[in-house]
């Protein structure tokens, strides 16, 4: 853990959020602008002039790309009402995953794609995860629901409504490909076993958010009566949906966590022997989430 995380995990969130533009520098967060930048047909150096550092945005506008996974793309969009605050228009990338549920969520932005090219001069240009420096964030801010999940859903039948069992869903294994993967990730059975004991004997149908189970926790699923989502999350849009009618969400550190989170859902989130600035708590109730629980296991 660098200086900058360590910072933020003990409330010295202004230093904290400067000190983390040092990520800026690396290889692969570089790499990374750099393609995000040649979608639209430029280069990380032609932009790098215009990247904004906090001076007054009124009347300009301001292209914000995303940067890292969708779990900090959720986190950090929470900086994107602040900034239009200040009389700005915002450029917005998102991700493909994350693009119509930002849409319906932060409608106040533009969104840009290489097939939806801008109609505006560009001023300034930010990272998503550079909002809370520039901005002068300066304590942590405990958000209620700020990602608005869709009320309808094709496929809205998979939850049955005619059961009052109380709904959870479940999130055990972060995605394979990253490089925290095996310390984020627990096992199915663990996650039943958290799951059963924090609702204390309720009578509960658990949901899997779980993208690509495999084989085995399919076997699983039918052996302790737990339903499958998967097929129908195509998008973050469908996460969402599902996400909302969950009474409960028991998860480790990954996307749905924030997702739940930003939605409102009561979330619990399992670390594992690792401590997170992003779900920094105090007696276990996070610091940035009104709606999220923090257990360490």
């Amino acid at each position: 853990m660098d200086w900058g995380e360590q910072a933020l995990l003990d409330g010295r969130v202004h230093e904290g959020f400067q000190a983390y533009e040092e990520r800026l520098a690396a290889p692969e967060i570089a790499d990374h602008a750099e393609q995000v930048f040649r979608s639209f047909g430029m280069s990380a150096q032609q932009l790098e002039p215009f990247r904004w550092r906090g001076q007054n945005p009124a009347r300009k506008a301001i292209l914000v790309y995303p940067e890292q996974g969708y779990g900090d793309a959720i986190f950090f969009s929470r900086f994107l009402l602040p900034l239009k605050q200040k009389k700005c228009t915002i450029l917005l990338k998102a991700q493909d995953r994350l693009e119509s549920l930002f849409e319906a969520s932060f409608a106040f932005c533009d969104y840009l794609s290489p097939d939806r090219p801008h109609q505006v001069d560009i001023q300034y240009i930010s990272s998503l995860l550079s909002l809370p420096c520039h901005l002068g964030v300066k304590k942590y801010d405990r958000k209620g629901r700020y990602i608005n999940p869709p009320q309808h859903h094709p496929r809205a039948a998979l939850i049955d409504d005619g059961d009052d069992a109380r709904r959870v869903g479940l999130c055990w294994r972060s995605n394979v490909g990253t490089e925290l993967a095996h310390s984020k990730s627990i096992d199915l059975p663990t996650i039943l076993d958290e799951a059963r004991r924090a609702e204390g004997g309720e009578r509960s149908a658990f949901y899997s958010f779980q993208l690509q189970p495999t084989g085995q926790e399919r076997e699983l699923f039918a052996t302790h009566g737990v339903h499958d989502l998967a097929p129908a999350l195509d998008d973050f849009s469908d996460t969402a949906h599902f996400l909302s009618r969950m009474d409960r969400v028991i998860t480790i550190d990954t996307a749905v966590a924030h997702l739940a989170a930003a939605i409102g859902t009561p979330t619990t989130v399992l670390l594992t022997n690792r401590r997170e600035w992003r779900w920094a708590h105090d007696d276990g109730h996070s610091r940035w989430y009104r709606h999220a629980t923090v257990r360490q296991v």
